[in-house]
């Protein structure tokens, strides 16, 4: 899960970067859509990663 933060993370600010650029729109709301996916995977793994898995 981890691995899933990161990438998420990561293609959200590659993706934010156009809009740095002064490129807005679309590229804005993906962005942002994928760094709080990203945030929300990283939280969850910190918060979940001492507990035993529920089977």
């Amino acid at each position: 899960m981890l691995s899933q933060a990161l990438v998420f993370l990561s293609v959200g600010i590659i993706a934010g970067l156009p809009s740095l650029a002064g490129m807005t729109g679309v590229t804005t709301l993906i962005s942002g859509v994928l760094l709080v996916i990203g945030i929300l995977l990283l939280v969850m793994h910190l918060v979940c990663r001492d507990r035993p898995p529920i089977v």
